[in-house]
C-alpha cells in the first residue's frame, strides 16, 4: 500500500464529497454534496480542492469550462492508511485495546460486538 500524509479534516470532508459524487467530479457536484453539511462557500471548496490537488489526493482535468476532479486515492486505500496508523498510534498496535476502549466508551454497543465476533468467525 502507497504511504500518504493525513488529510486534515476539512480536507478531508470535501475528499469523502469527492468519493462520495463518483470520478470524475465537478466543483458544482461536490460543492452541492457539502451543502447542508457544511457552511462553506463555493470558494472555500474551491480553496480545499486544490490543495487536495498539491498534496497529490486528486488531479484536476480541465474540460471546455468545466474542472473535473479525479480521485488518485480510493476510499478504501485511505481508510485502511488511516486505520493502520490510529492502530499504531493510539492503540499500541492493539486491536483488543481499541475495541475495548470504544466499549467502555460505549461508543460500540453489545449488538457491535456481536458483530465483530461474527465477522471473526467468518474471516477464520
Amino acid at each position: 500500500m502507497m504511504q500518504f500524509s493525513k488529510i486534515p479534516d476539512g480536507e478531508l470532508e470535501v475528499m469523502l464529497a469527492v468519493w462520495n459524487v463518483g470520478s470524475p467530479a465537478t466543483s458544482d457536484q461536490i460543492v452541492e454534496k457539502l451543502a447542508g453539511k457544511k457552511n462553506w462557500g463555493r470558494t472555500t471548496v474551491l480553496k480545499f480542492l486544490s490543495r487536495l490537488c498539491d498534496r497529490g489526493f486528486l488531479k484536476m482535468e480541465k474540460r471546455g469550462k468545466l474542472n473535473l476532479y479525479i480521485p488518485l486515492v480510493q476510499q478504501q486505500e485511505y481508510l485502511e492508511m488511516e486505520s493502520k496508523s490510529f492502530l499504531e498510534k493510539m492503540c499500541q498496535n492493539s486491536v483488543k485495546k481499541l475495541v475495548a476502549s470504544l466499549y467502555d466508551g460505549k461508543a460500540i454497543s453489545k449488538q457491535d460486538l456481536e458483530e465483530l465476533k461474527q465477522f471473526i468467525e467468518e474471516a477464520k
